[in-house]
């Protein structure tokens, strides 16, 4: 706790990166509020357990706190949501995450599958195909710690500017003649897809305009599979 108590003494009044930290306890996160508080931080908190609350993000605040307070197989009917509909507007919008999670940071990593696993435990690697792209995200931004004993004082990226992006002024236009099926594919960004029709279907059109709408997400290209 001393240590963490440090760490945020030195926690700047203006972040322009966030901190995602692992085993954190309630009364660390409680800490971390109140020190917000103190600091004049504008901070919007969002729970993990109360996620469907959440109506919307606020545009104005400084500073987002995500706490993962569920246990893993009840965060897994609900990362999707996060990800797509929190963590992804502020991550592209440039705006400070910190996400702090009461589980550690080996329950969220991926484990080893069979070939068959994604037929026979679907659900549980799109979970952690999920977790993957999460982690990535956040690792691109923030300072990650396994636990709050292992923190630094005073952090090292204190008011380092974002690296900028580059934002791209025109999507790539889609093929206006998909049917609903082909539409509904190319649109899934939840892990893999698997298109199954006869030949001279539109299959490649498909996986063709999913590609796209994962390069207009800003997925990088690198990473597309």
């Amino acid at each position: 706790m001393d240590r963490f108590r440090t760490y945020l003494s030195e926690f700047p009044d203006k972040p322009s990166a966030g901190l995602t930290l692992f085993q954190a306890s309630q009364a660390e996160i409680q800490q971390f509020l109140a020190i917000c508080q103190t600091r004049g931080i504008q901070l919007q908190h969002i729970q993990a357990s109360t996620l469907a609350l959440t109506k919307e993000i606020d545009g104005e605040k400084q500073l987002f706190l995500l706490e993962q307070d569920l246990p893993l197989a009840q965060f897994e009917l609900v990362a999707a949501r996060l990800i797509e509909q929190i963590i992804y507007p502020l991550w592209f919008a440039h705006q400070p995450i910190c996400f702090f999670s009461h589980l550690p940071e080996s329950n969220y990593r991926e484990k080893q599958f069979s070939p068959d696993a994604i037929h026979d435990a679907y659900d549980a690697v799109l979970s952690y195909l999920l977790f993957e792209q999460m982690l990535n995200l956040l690792d691109q931004r923030n300072q990650t710690w396994l636990s709050p004993a292992g923190l630094p004082a005073p952090p090292d990226r204190e008011a380092q500017p974002l690296p900028p992006l580059t934002p791209r002024p025109r999507p790539y236009p889609y093929d206006d003649d998909l049917d609903p099926m082909q539409r509904r594919a190319k649109d899934t960004v939840r892990g893999p897809v698997r298109v199954l029709a006869p030949a001279g279907s539109g299959k490649t059109k498909t996986l063709t305009n999913r590609v796209i709408h994962l390069l207009n997400q800003g997925v990088p290209a690198e990473q597309i599979l």
